[in-house]
C-alpha cells in the first residue's frame, strides 16, 4: 500500500511538472512606432503583425510567421532572438516596471542583425516592444501580445 501512494505521488508529480510549459505561441500587433535620430523623435505609422515562438527551454524567441510589416528595415520569418534575462515583475523586481505591466513574467532577447544593426526584444505577457539601432539612429515600436497557444 505505501508503494503504490508512492508511486502515484511520483506520477502526479511528473504529471504536474509535464503540463508546465516553457513555450508559448504568441501574436504581436504593434500599436506605435518612431525614429530617434540627430536628437529628435519623429514618430512613425509603421505597422507590424507576427507570431513569435517563446521557448524559454532552449533561451530563444522566433520570429514564425508575419503577417504583415511596413517595418523600417528588413523583417524575415525565423529570425531568432536569445533571451538574455526572464523576470516575473514582482516585489523588489516591480520597482522598475510600470504599475500596469507588474505580476507578469517579462523576457529579454537580443540578436545582431545585417550590417551591424542590433536588435532588443522585450516581451510581457500582454505587451511587446522592439528595438533597432542601425545606421546611427534607433527604430522603436511597441505594441499588444496576444497569446495563442
Amino acid at each position: 500500500m505505501r508503494i503504490s501512494k508512492m508511486i502515484a505521488f511520483a506520477a502526479l508529480i511528473f504529471l504536474s511538472v509535464a503540463v508546465v510549459s516553457h513555450a508559448v505561441t504568441v501574436e504581436a500587433v504593434s500599436e506605435k512606432s518612431g525614429v530617434y535620430e540627430n536628437g529628435n523623435f519623429r514618430q512613425g505609422q509603421d505597422s507590424f503583425r507576427g507570431i513569435y515562438h517563446i521557448n524559454e527551454e532552449e533561451g530563444r524567441i522566433r520570429l514564425r510567421e508575419v503577417i504583415s510589416s511596413d517595418r523600417e528595415g528588413r523583417v524575415e520569418e525565423g529570425i531568432s532572438y536569445e533571451i538574455t534575462n526572464v523576470m516575473i515583475s514582482g516585489g523588489l523586481s516591480a520597482l522598475t516596471v510600470s504599475p500596469e505591466r507588474k505580476r507578469q513574467k517579462i523576457y529579454t532577447a537580443v540578436r545582431e542583425g545585417h550590417l551591424g544593426a542590433f536588435e532588443i526584444l522585450v516581451m510581457g505577457e500582454d505587451f511587446y516592444e522592439y528595438l533597432n539601432s542601425s545606421g546611427a539612429k534607433f527604430y522603436l515600436e511597441s505594441g499588444s501580445l496576444r497569446r495563442l497557444r
